[in-house]
C-alpha cells in the first residue's frame, strides 16, 4: 500500500495540526467509505436478487476495473487537483457517481451490462473519494495516524453488521446509496470548514516519492495482503450460512480492537513484523482449505481477514504519515501507493472464484494448486518487501558494528555516567527508546548539531534525521525545544 520508501529528509522541527471535534467527523466518514467499498465487492444486493453467481462476480470485476482505471488518471491529474475549486468539483463528480449501484440494483436488477457499468463507474469514483480522504488522513501526525485508521476500521466493521443484520433487505439498496453521500458530506463539512480550508492544500508540492523504486517494492508487497482480503471476500459473497459473515466480522474487529490498543502502547508490532511474519502465516489458511467441511473453510477465512486486517490498518497508518512526510500530493500517493492493493484485491477475488465456483459448500476447484500459488506469492513478496520507511524503522540505514560500539562506550565528548546521562538514561526507559535514540537523546539536550552527530555516529544524515523523527514521535513532540522541556518536565515529576 505505498507507504514505504527510503528514508525521508525530516526537519528538526515540523508542525502539528490542531485537533478538534471535526476529527470524530473525519473518522466517521473515512469508516463510512471503506464500509461502502466493502459491501460493493461482497454484493449482497445482486445475490438477494437471486443473480446468478458468476454474473455477480463478472459485476464485481469491472468495480476493480474502474478503480484501476482511476488511479491512473487520479496520478495524471494529481497536480491539478490540489486547489478548492478541484476539490469541490471531485465532491460533485464523486457524489454522482457512487449512488450508481444502488440505483442500478433498484431500476435494473438483471440487467448485467448496465450493473457492470454502474459498479465501473463506482469504482472510478472510489479512488477519488478515497483521494479527498487521503487530504484528511495526510494531515495527522504520528500518534493519530496509527490511532485513527483502526479505529476508522473498527466502525466499518460495525457498519458492515448492522447493514447486514439488522435492515430489512428492501433498505439495502437504499443504503448503498447513503452510505458513500453521507461519506462526501462527511468530508464537505470537515474540509470545507474554516478552520481547515484555509491551510488544508498548503504544504504539498511532490508527486513522486524521492525513492520510487522502494515505493514499488513495497507496493507490490501489498499484493499479497489484498489476495487474502479479496479471496475472504468471495467466499463471503457466495457463501449461504449467515453466520459467515458475523464471525468474519468479528475477526475484523478484534483485529481494529488490537490495533487501537497498540496504537496507544508504544506500537509494538510495525509493519515489518507484520508483513514478514503475520501474512505468510496466514496463508497456511489457504492449504486446510480443500480438506475440511465448512466449518472449518469458515474459520480459516476468519483467520485471514484478522490477519489481513491488522496488516492493512497498519498499511492505512503508513500511507497517512508518507504523505505527510514527504509532502506527497494526496492524490498522487493514494493513484500510485494504493494500486498493489486493488490488483491484489482483483486477484484474491479472481482466485476465491477459480476455488469455488458458484457455492462455498462445494468441495474446492483445483484448491490444492491455487493454495500452492498464492502461498509461495505471498512468501515471495514478504522477501520483495523492504522496511525502509522511517516513522516505522527503528534502525534506518543503521551500521550495525557502530550499534554495537555504543552499547559500550560512549562517542568522544559525550560522558556515559553522571547525573545528566542517568536522567536521559531514565527518560529513554521510559520512553522506550533504543540503545541509539538514547546516545541522540544525549546530543540533542546538549544542542549539538546534526552535522556533529552524523561525524560523531559515523552515520548517513538521513540515518541521524530518521532517528530523530522516531524520538520525536515516540515522546510525542514536535522540536528539540519541546524534548527538552519534556526531559526537564520527566526530571521534576519523579522529585516531585
Amino acid at each position: 500500500m505505498g507507504a514505504n520508501g527510503s528514508s525521508p529528509n525530516v526537519p528538526e522541527s515540523y508542525a502539528a495540526r490542531e485537533f478538534s471535534k471535526y476529527d470524530a467527523l473525519g473518522v466517521i466518514g473515512f469508516s463510512l467509505y471503506l464500509a461502502w467499498v466493502f459491501l460493493l465487492m461482497m454484493n449482497p444486493m445482486l445475490h438477494r436478487s437471486g443473480m446468478d453467481v458468476n454474473a455477480v462476480a463478472d459485476v464485481v470485476a469491472f468495480f476493480f476495473l474502474g478503480e484501476i482505471v482511476a488511479s491512473c488518471v487520479a496520478w495524471l491529474l494529481s497536480s491539478r487537483l490540489m486547489s478548492k475549486g478541484a476539490l469541490k468539483g471531485v465532491v460533485a463528480f464523486t457524489t454522482v457517481l457512487a449512488p450508481l449501484p444502488g440505483l442500478g440494483a433498484i431500476c435494473f436488477p438483471h440487467s448485467v451490462p448496465l450493473l457492470a457499468a454502474a459498479w465501473g463507474c463506482a469504482g472510478f469514483g472510489a479512488v477519488f473519494l478515497l483521494s479527498l480522504w487521503a487530504v484528511f488522513l495526510s494531515q495527522l501526525p504520528h500518534k493519530q495516524a496509527i490511532l485513527y485508521p483502526a479505529l476508522a476500521m473498527f466502525i466499518e466493521a460495525l457498519v458492515i453488521l448492522c447493514v447486514l443484520y439488522l435492515l430489512i433487505p428492501q433498505a439495502l439498496e437504499a443504503t448503498v446509496i447513503a452510505i458513500p453521500l453521507l461519506s462526501i458530506a462527511s468530508f464537505m463539512v470537515w474540509g470545507f470548514h474554516p478552520d481547515h480550508v484555509n491551510h488544508l492544500l498548503s504544504g504539498y508540492d511532490a508527486t513522486k516519492p524521492p525513492d520510487g523504486k522502494s515505493l514499488v517494492r513495497s507496493s507490490g508487497a501489498m499484493v499479497a495482503n489484498g489476495i487474502l482480503i479479496g479471496f475472504v471476500i468471495f467466499a463471503l459473497s457466495i457463501a449461504s450460512s449467515t453466520a459467515f459473515a458475523g464471525i468474519v466480522l468479528c475477526a475484523m474487529l478484534a483485529a481494529t480492537a488490537f490495533k487501537i490498543f497498540d496504537s496507544t502502547h508504544n506500537q509494538r508490532f510495525e509493519v515489518g513484523s507484520i508483513i514478514k511474519i503475520l501474512a505468510p502465516t496466514a496463508a497456511i489458511g489457504f492449504l486446510m482449505l480443500p480438506y475440511f467441511g465448512v466449518e472449518i473453510k469458515i474459520a480459516c477465512c476468519a483467520f485471514m481477514m484478522l490477519i489481513a486486517t491488522t496488516n492493512e490498518s497498519v498499511c492505512w497508518s503508513a500511507v497517512c504519515e508518507y504523505t505527510r512526510v514527504y509532502r506527497l500530493i494526496p492524490f498522487a500517493n493514494i493513484a500510485f501507493g494504493r494500486l498493489g492493493d486493488i490488483i491484489g484485491t482483483a486477484c484474491g477475488y479472481l482466485i476465491g472464484r477459480l476455488a469455488f465456483g458458484a457455492s462455498f459448500e462445494n468441495e474446492p476447484v483445483n484448491s490444492l494448486v491455487l493454495c500452492l500459488v498464492v502461498i509461495v506469492f505471498i512468501f515471495l513478496q514478504t522477501f520483495f518487501f523492504r522496511d525502509n520507511y522511517a516513522p516505522f524503522s527503528e534502525h534506518q540505514s543503521s551500521n550495525i558494528e557502530t550499534e554495537v560500539s555504543l552499547e559500550c562506550s560512549p562517542p568522544p565528548g559525550i560522558a556515559r555516567t553522571g547525573w545528566w546521562r542517568q536522567k536521559c538514561a531514565d527518560f529513554a526507559r521510559h520512553y522506550h527508546l533504543t540503545p541509539r535514540q538514547e546516545e541522540m537523546l544525549v546530543m540533542l539536550a546538549k544542542g549539538y548539531s546534526t552535522s556533529f552527530m552524523q561525524d560523531t555516529l559515523v552515520v548517513s544524515a538521513h540515518t541521524i534525521k530518521a532517528h530523530i523523527y522516531n524520538i520525536y514521535r515516540k515522546v510525542d513532540v514536535h522540536s528539540r525545544q519541546e524534548l527538552i522541556e519534556r526531559l526537564e518536565a520527566f526530571e521534576q515529576d519523579r522529585t516531585g
